[in-house]
């Protein structure tokens, strides 16, 4: 996996991590996949509707929009919008949650020169017919816990801005008091990647719609690989197989082989044999009767005198 995968896992989860501060029942799904032209950075922010109450109503004065008070939508928004995300069509779920969405998307061609991630291990085992090929990297979300609790106010950071604002944004601590009393300890983070035809992972394969009004008219097969958001490092695999040409050439060419041995065999067995000489001129005059004439009994005459007037 290219080193793009980590950097949009910094930026994207990261840049999305202000529904840390929901607290319990609440979790990020950090969706990555391609289109024929982008990595698509698709990041969800799912809020229980009972706790997204309890944070608005607790909501301070904005002094950018005539003094109301802000709502969790507008502080998301402008948050993402700092750091290249749109807002996509958010839904309610029959679970109860509100799904905020965030999309961003880069260039593919700007990571065709980039190497793959040191900490990726990539095994490849000879089947003869096939490779398997399995892959094991670090969770992307490896490493959030420290960073955010390790922030400071001068580090203008995505989880600085979080933690302590920026600009006319305000922490978001500050926006939703009733956010300072949430605990963090049990919020899933959820990595999801396309899942590989014949492929297997150490997470769940589960259905993802990625339909852009979120209608469900797009759904494909992910893998899904969940924690929680503390300082454990965890780590994620998926194998895949490749055809393996080689084993394949030779396979064809003993059957190629067997195939003109057998034939040669059957041509041999029902070959005729060698024609005697009697075969070919059936007259031995050694063996045959003759006449005074010298010619054999029965032959223009069977010993008449063919010149005998």
């Amino acid at each position: 996996m290219k080193t793009r995968v980590r950097i949009l896992t910094a930026i994207a989860a990261l840049a999305l991590i202000a529904m840390t501060f929901v607290g319990c029942g609440a979790s990020i799904d950090y969706v990555y996949y391609t289109d024929e032209d982008n990595y698509i950075y698709d990041v969800r922010v799912n809020i229980p509707t009972e706790l997204e109450r309890k944070l608005e109503s607790s909501a301070v004065p904005d002094p950018n929009f005539d003094g109301q008070e802000w709502s969790l939508l507008e502080w998301l928004y402008t948050y993402a919008d700092m750091f290249g995300y749109e807002v996509a069509p958010m839904k309610s779920t029959e679970r109860g949650m509100k799904v905020y969405r965030f999309i961003r998307k880069a260039p593919i061609e700007d990571d065709e020169d980039e190497e793959e991630e040191s900490d990726t291990v990539v095994d490849v085992k000879n089947l003869f017919y096939t490779y398997r090929i399995t892959v094991t990297m670090p969770n992307p979300f490896n490493g959030m816990r420290a960073e955010y609790d390790g922030a400071k106010p001068s580090d203008t950071s995505i989880v600085s801005v979080i933690k302590y604002g920026y600009g006319y944004l305000p922490a978001l601590g500050d926006a939703f008091p009733a956010a300072e009393t949430m605990d963090l300890s049990g919020l899933g983070l959820n990595f999801y990647m396309p899942a590989i035809q014949g492929g297997a992972s150490s997470g769940k394969e589960v259905d993802v719609d990625i339909s852009s009004g979120g209608t469900g008219t797009e759904e494909y097969i992910f893998y899904k690989f969940d924690r929680l958001f503390d300082e454990t490092e965890t780590t994620i695999s998926y194998s895949y197989s490749r055809p393996n040409s080689l084993g394949w050439y030779v396979t064809i060419i003993a059957v190629g082989v067997a195939i003109v041995a057998i034939i040669l065999f059957v041509t041999h067995k029902k070959k005729t044999a060698k024609p005697e000489a009697a075969d070919i001129f059936p007259y031995d005059p050694e063996k045959g009767e003759s006449s005074g004439s010298g010619l054999p009994t029965g032959y223009n005459g069977g010993g008449d005198d063919i010149f005998k007037y």
